[in-house]
C-alpha cells in the first residue's frame, strides 16, 4: 500500500491514467526497460490492469499486474541464463 500511495497523488485510493503513467515510467525505468509510454500504451495497460472494469486501478489490481510482470521478467531471465550456459557448454565440447 505504501508503494501504491506514492502514485496516488490525490489520495483517492485508486490510480487514474495520469498516475498510472507516472507509475509505468518509474516501474520500467527501475528495471532499465525502455517502453514508449504513449497515451495508447497507458490506455491499453490501464484496461488490462483494471480487472473489475470500474475505470479505477485499486492497489490489489496494481499488485497483481506487478507480480505477473516481474514473474515474466524472471522467467525470461532464467531462460536466457540457461541458454547462455548451454552455449558455453557446447563451446567446451
Amino acid at each position: 500500500m505504501k508503494y501504491f500511495s506514492e502514485y496516488d497523488d490525490d489520495n483517492n485510493a485508486f490510480l487514474d491514467r495520469r498516475e498510472l503513467r507516472q507509475f509505468l515510467n518509474n516501474f520500467f525505468g527501475g528495471y532499465h526497460i525502455r517502453v514508449p509510454i504513449t497515451d495508447e500504451y497507458v490506455d491499453a495497460v490501464f484496461r488490462s490492469i483494471d480487472s473489475n472494469h470500474d475505470n479505477k486501478i485499486q492497489p490489489e489490481e496494481l499488485t497483481a499486474f506487478a507480480k505477473v510482470f516481474i514473474g515474466s521478467l524472471v522467467t525470461e531471465f532464467t531462460n536466457a541464463a540457461a541458454s547462455m550456459a548451454n552455449a558455453e557448454e557446447e563451446k567446451k565440447e
